[in-house]
Parts: C-alpha cells; structure tokens; sequence
C-alpha cells in the first residue's frame, strides 16, 4: 500500500519481490498485489513472474503445511509423516 522505496527498516518479502520487479523494468504503484514463491536464494523470495522451478524452496513450504496440520492431525491421532507415507505410496502404487 506504499512505494517500495519507503520501506527503510524492514523489508516484507512482497516488497523484496516488488524490487526485484522493479529493477527488471516493471512498473508498480502502490496497491499493486505483488505474487511471491519462496526461493533457495540468499534474498529468500522472488516474484512469480522471475522464479524457475528448480529455485522453489519447496521445505519451507511443507514446513508451513506440517504446522498447520499438524495440529489438526495431533487431535485425530494421525501422524503427518502417515499423510506423507501414505500419499507417496499411493502414488507410487498407481505408475
């Protein structure tokens, strides 16, 4: 909701996103809905738009996903990994 230049203290990650845009020539306002995926790279984030595949930081995302269904998980008795387990066999059952 503000120009990216005045984020002086800290910087958000859409906002890291937003100068790595912004230093490849796109143009942004503020209010501009910035789309991130997090990266193996030492900045940690890039916009969509710059990421490959290779660069997804897929941990961090199954660690997001662990947490929060952990809890759930806790209350029914599951386990998380038995999800996992069970899904990678699933898969590898059905080729």
């Amino acid at each position: 909701s503000r120009d990216v230049n005045k984020y002086v203290k800290t910087t958000p990650q859409h906002v890291k996103a937003a100068k790595q845009l912004v230093s490849k020539g796109v143009e942004l306002k503020p209010g501009d809905i910035i789309s991130y995926v997090k990266v193996t790279t030492p900045v940690g984030v890039k916009p969509v738009q710059l990421a490959r595949i290779d660069e997804i930081d897929a941990d961090k995302y199954i660690g997001h996903i662990r947490t929060t269904f952990e809890q759930v998980l806790d209350a029914l008795g599951i386990e998380f990994d038995e999800i996992i387990g069970v899904t990678t066999l699933d898969l590898f059952a059905k080729h």
